[in-house]
């Protein structure tokens, strides 16, 4: 039997509809929205202690989960008058035909944790050879590094708990060992939480202003000189401060890679799907 061109259209046209009830309803796309980029790792604290004995211990915690919120694409321009910037992408792409239930998937996250100490020993040694004069600030400062990378993380909601260990005999020798002593501090910190090679610094920082999170633990970035000689300065001071801060943090904590390490490269904890970088030479 020959269909007529008219009888052709009619099955042409019951197959488009059936179409989307077979391989299950597609999504049609929202030019306002971007679907890959409602996903959201919160940074929730990070917490500092010595266990007396090996090593002191540095605690992230995270919770990678969908934020609905990100996924709207701006339409105006900014205060500066520059065009709207489409939000990062941060979840794996998801086919409309992906299987029922699949899950929301994140790659290639990274965390990167930088800790500053006054390394008092140095103090010390460099008042007696000034006369008792102190010394600039930065030449006692001691920063350290270290990075994990989740190949994949399940945006799940669920929190997770990072920890880094660094010597406790590093901290005796340099006298930073005791936590509860203001004046020996853990004097700074700086955490990023990166998606894809893309920084989620800055989305961390509004998060905590959004979210009323003052406590230093709360902060993804912390400089303990702003508490004692910062009191004068404006915010946009502030901010400044900070940016050195965190600048400088990464340029001098390569002079102790290796030394603050994850958990997991000490047989300390397992965790799947994770990735540490190579040794530097």
């Amino acid at each position: 039997m020959r269909l007529t061109p008219a009888a052709f259209l009619a099955i042409f046209a019951i197959c488009a509809i059936a179409e989307p009830v077979l391989w299950g309803q597609r999504q049609r796309k929202d030019p306002t929205r971007d679907p890959r980029a409602g996903g959201w790792i919160d940074f929730g604290q990070l917490e500092l202690k010595s266990n007396g004995k090996d090593w002191m211990v540095a605690t992230i915690q995270m919770t990678p989960m969908l934020k609905p919120t990100r996924e709207k694409i701006p339409t105006t321009r900014d205060k500066l008058g520059n065009p709207p910037r489409p939000p990062v992408p941060t979840l794996v792409r998801r086919p409309n035909r992906a299987p029922a239930g699949a899950l929301n998937y994140f790659e290639e996250v990274k965390i990167d944790l930088y800790l500053c100490f006054k390394n008092i020993r140095r103090l010390l040694e460099l008042k007696e050879d000034n006369d008792g004069q102190e010394p600039p600030l930065d030449e006692y400062l001691n920063y350290y590094h270290a990075q994990v990378e989740f190949l994949t993380l399940e945006a799940d909601g669920r929190p997770r708990m990072l920890q880094f260990f660094l010597p406790l005999s590093i901290a005796k020798r340099d006298y930073f060992d005791d936590l509860r002593d203001v004046n020996k501090p853990y004097f700074g910190h700086y955490v990023d939480i990166s998606i894809g090679n893309a920084s989620m610094f800055d989305e961390l920082m509004e998060e905590a202003k959004i979210k009323g999170r003052r406590q230093p633990s709360q902060l993804p970035i912390y400089f303990d000189w702003l508490r004692t000689k910062g009191a004068s300065l404006t915010e946009s001071q502030k901010l400044d401060v900070l940016r050195s801060f965190k600048q400088k943090a990464i340029g001098n904590s390569g002079l102790t890679e290796g030394i603050l390490l994850p958990a997991h490269l000490l047989g300390a904890g397992s965790r799947s799907g994770v990735k540490f970088p190579k040794p530097t030479d």
